[in-house]
């Protein structure tokens, strides 16, 4: 994952915590 990459919007970092958690919270997902 490239982190100095600030392109990609804030959704996109949401379904890439929510691939790595798969039991995250419903808040990340909202």
């Amino acid at each position: 994952m490239s982190v100095h990459t600030r392109t990609p919007s804030m959704t996109v970092r949401r379904q890439i915590y929510v691939r790595l958690k798969p039991g995250a919270p419903s808040a990340l997902g909202s």
